[in-house]
């Protein structure tokens, strides 16, 4: 910028620079008074704060009150309005589309955009079956229970975690996205959880936590709950994230022992430095399946680059098991839980 010199009438020389900054100085100084004026009507912060830093035996005597400690750098951050600017008032004032959201998706305390609160371990988002729990005396046995493969139940060492991405995958009768638990892959969660405790001895968590709130952050949000269960139980034999695929039109089937059921998939991730392990145990479990079970399962999909790797860079044990399709009742979704559960208590049996 260029500043130029002008002359009045008896020939001095005007600067117009410093006018201008002896202005803005003045201006300055009258913000600055205002915000700390504004201060002495909350509890006399700015004066309390004041007198504190020069007299400090003050402070000792004011240590007591119930005040904000408010240094002469917040008035200086307040007057030059440095204080409310947040990533979301730059973008509104350069976006006005932003304006008319609501400020509730505002966190107040920090100005940040606010986020879904993630998972916390607590017992109201899981399922736990105990050995008071006696099975129904009324219940058919399925036809893939083997009584043989049953172990001692171990409650205080979970062996068999279950969660879901996409909570709310549906089947028929339902016709979209649920949170009815028996018309969605929690359903099957609840189905295979049940199996393994009560009739293979073994020690299952399942979280119901509804991930798919948001479901471009399904995986991220699956992946917070994951990792702390993780940080809780340090590791599981086999982790599953359960899941339903989807087909148009057709309704497709597995029949087993003369049972309709619903087919099943596994789904591996290569972008993660576990794929080794995950892909060995998956391969274990397709195996059994192929040879216990002929047209259960439909294969291994393997993907080059997963979403966030399915979460299986998390953890060698992870794995991903599509159960049937929207088209599948949720009665062949829950019979094909106990198929699987047979896999796994082979999987698992003691050599």
């Amino acid at each position: 910028m260029v500043y130029r010199k002008f002359a009045n009438k008896k020939g001095n020389n005007i600067d117009i620079k410093k006018i201008v900054l002896i202005l803005l100085a003045g201006i300055f100084l009258i913000r600055f008074g205002y915000v700390a004026l504004s201060t002495k009507k909350d509890n006399a912060k700015a004066y309390i704060s004041l007198l504190n830093k020069g007299l400090p035996y003050a402070e000792a005597v004011n240590s007591t009150e119930n005040t904000n400690n408010l240094s002469i750098k917040d008035m200086l951050i307040e007057t030059v309005g440095l204080n409310k600017l947040s990533l979301f008032s730059i973008i509104k004032s350069e976006v006005p589309y932003f304006n008319h959201i609501s400020t509730e998706l505002i966190n107040h305390e920090d100005n940040s955009i606010a986020t879904l609160n993630p998972f916390e371990l607590d017992n109201n988002s899981l399922i736990k079956y105990t050995p008071e729990e006696a099975p129904d005396p009324n219940a058919v046995a399925s036809k893939a229970y083997e009584p043989s493969l049953k172990q001692t139940l171990d409650i205080n060492k979970p062996r068999v975690l279950i969660y879901h991405s996409h909570t709310m995958e549906y089947y028929n009768p339902a016709t979209k996205e649920t949170a009815n638990e028996n018309d969605s892959v929690v359903g099957v969660g609840n189905a295979l959880a049940k199996e393994l405790e009560q009739n293979y001895g073994i020690a299952t968590l399942h979280d119901k936590t509804n991930h798919s709130v948001s479901y471009d952050d399904s995986y991220k949000r699956s992946g917070e709950t994951l990792q702390k269960y993780l940080n809780q139980y340090k590791s599981f034999d086999i982790i599953i994230d359960l899941h339903r695929d989807a087909v148009s039109g057709k309704v497709l089937t597995a029949n087993i022992n003369g049972e309709e059921l619903a087919p099943i998939m596994f789904v591996t991730a290569k972008n993660n430095p576990h794929y080794a392990q995950n892909q060995a145990l998956t391969d274990k479990l397709n195996g059994l399946s192929r040879n216990l079970f002929p047209g259960l399962s439909r294969g291994i999909t393997t993907y080059t680059r997963g979403k966030d790797s399915f979460n299986q860079s998390k953890n060698p044990n992870v794995i991903l098991i599509e159960v049937g399709f929207n088209t599948n009742t949720n009665t062949q979704a829950q019979a094909s839980a106990k198929y699987i559960a047979r896999l796994i208590a082979e999987a698992l049996k003691k050599s």
